[in-house]
This record gives structure tokens, sequence and C-alpha cells, in this order.
């Protein structure tokens, strides 16, 4: 049996990382003097925005470096503030968030933030395996080194391998990373609606993609998904593809449960509709925060242990 994750934004948020809303809040405080930027911001979810100018004429490149240049700065202070952030919940070592992770086979994430590389990769310490790692990439300081290690100072480069070691628990980061850089300089961090389309321009990306889908789609996997909200169309076909070729068993964790497949704004509207993606095969459900649920609920804490029988 194989066991897989898929985290979203919703897992981060748990060590207070901000949602999408909040995130439009923050960049609007650096871009409210330019009122097309403003508008935009106000109007759609900063992801949507940020193609959007990626584009000559109208200042169109202009703007479009300007929200980059306060997107980066958002994630900076975003991962100074998870760097201050205690990773556990709780004392307890049957209450660990690390020993429940280091019981998936791979652990695939959405997320742009360096939750992982602050507070689970360097510190990592496990029977079942000798490390963890982000396959293809390395890390260096770009200039000179802290007098304390700081993972944030990191910028992680693709090496160009494109295999996992043995007895390594690999950590995918299939929309790219805040400190990813291409060997052309750019930055590798997937944003908008085109999201399938940019991910063809960074090989490890295509490469993790295609890890993604080989590995869902193995007999007998079991995939827990904690704080996805299921927007990303090419990740959600591959999650249905792999329950109808070879029955992938899936487990939600997040606020809305299984409504969170629901389509967008169907609560509010009059003619309801179904997506495919709520015909995948789901196991259970937890409606508890990770931090409710390692943070002393015993009970909520079985439950989603159960996962693993």
């Amino acid at each position: 049996m194989t066991h897989l994750l898929l985290l979203g934004a919703g897992f981060s948020r748990n060590w207070g990382a901000p949602l999408a809303k909040a995130v439009n809040s923050s960049l609007l405080r650096d871009l409210h003097d330019d009122p097309v930027l403003e508008r935009a911001l106000r109007d759609q979810p900063f992801e949507n925005v940020l193609p959007d100018f990626f584009k000559a004429g109208s200042g169109g490149d202009h703007r479009h470096q300007r929200l980059q240049t306060a997107v980066t700065a958002l994630f900076d202070r975003i991962n100074q503030s998870l760097r201050g952030r205690p990773f556990e919940f709780s004392n307890d070592r049957n209450n660990s968030v690390k020993e429940f992770l280091e019981r998936f086979d791979a652990i695939f994430t959405l997320n742009q933030d360096l939750l992982f590389e602050i507070a689970y990769l360097p510190r990592f310490i496990s029977l079942k395996w000798t490390a963890a790692e982000v396959p293809g990439m390395q890390s260096s300081y770009e200039q000179e080194r802290p007098i304390l290690d700081d993972p944030t100072k990191f910028t992680w480069r693709p090496n160009g391998q494109r295999s996992v070691s043995k007895r390594t628990q690999p950590y995918f980061k299939l929309h790219g990373s805040s400190n990813w850089k291409h060997e052309t300089g750019d930055t590798v961090m997937i944003m908008g609606s085109a999201k399938a389309s940019a991910i063809a321009r960074f090989p490890v990306l295509q490469w993790y993609h295609e890890e993604f889908r080989t590995r869902l789609n193995q007999p007998g996997t079991k995939l827990m998904v904690i704080g996805y909200g299921f927007q990303d169309e090419h990740i959600n076909q591959v999650i249905l593809d792999s329950y109808r070729a070879n029955g992938l068993q899936t487990y939600i964790v997040d606020p809305r449960g299984k409504d969170v497949l629901q389509p967008p704004g169907i609560e509010e509207a009059q003619i309801k509709w179904r997506r495919e993606i709520q015909d995948i095969k789901l196991i259970g459900e937890s409606l508890t925060p990770l931090s409710a649920i390692f943070g002393g609920d015993s009970f909520a804490r079985g439950e989603l242990m159960r996962f693993f029988d």
C-alpha cells in the first residue's frame, strides 16, 4: 500500500501563513497607488492578476515587475513569520506532526512558502527514512552565509538529476517555490490560471508532475489531501484519472470536508451542477484543524491515523 500526501494553502495556514484573500489585502497595501493594480487585486485572486500584466504595452511590463516584487517581498515576510513559529502543537510525542508526515511515501505540495524547509527538512530524523529531500534541486547561499543557519536565505536551483535516492522521502513542490531560480535567473514559481502551460517552461516541474501522475496511478494507492481547495484543474485531472484507471482512494482534511469538491459558489447558485472531481472515491474526511488534531484532540487524531490502516 502506497500512502501519498498532497498539501495546499490550508496546510500552512495552521502555522499562520495567509490564505489568498489575506494575500490580496497585503499586496493592496503596497500597490494601492496604482489604480489599475488596485482594481485588479480587488476583483480577483493575486495569482490570476500576475500573468495579466506579463505583456508589453499599457504599462504591462512595469506593473508586472511591481507586482512580482511585491509578491516576493510578501513571501519573505511569510517565511520569516513561519521561522518564528514552533512546528509542533504539543510536547506529547504521540501528537507529533513530524512523525505523522514521516509515514508518507512521498509528499507533494502546491505551496510556495518555506515551512518544510524551515521546520521539517533540516532536522529530519526517522527510523523509516535516511533523509528527506527536494529531488532534482540543490540549495546554496547566494551571498555570504549568515552567522546562524537560516533556511530562508537559501536559493534553490535545478541540479539536472531526475531520480529519488533510496530510503529517502521525497518532497515535491509542484508549483515551484518562492526561493527557486532557473538557470536563466527566472523565479521558478507558477501562478495564475494557465499553470499547466507555465509548468512546461521548467523541466524539473515537468518531472515533478510526471512523478505525481505515476505515483498516484500505482495500484492500491491512498492519497491524503490537506488544505487544497481543488481549484487547479491540471491537478484535479490527475487525481480523477488515477481514480478511474487504478481506483485511487482519497481522504480529505479541510474545514469544508468533502464539500470542498463542489463547484465554487454553488451554495448561492439557483441551478446546481456537479464537477467530475466529485466522482472520486473518498475513504474519509476530517473537518478538524491540524492544530487541534495534533494539539491534543485524541479522537480526531485517531480517526485521521486510520488512513494508514
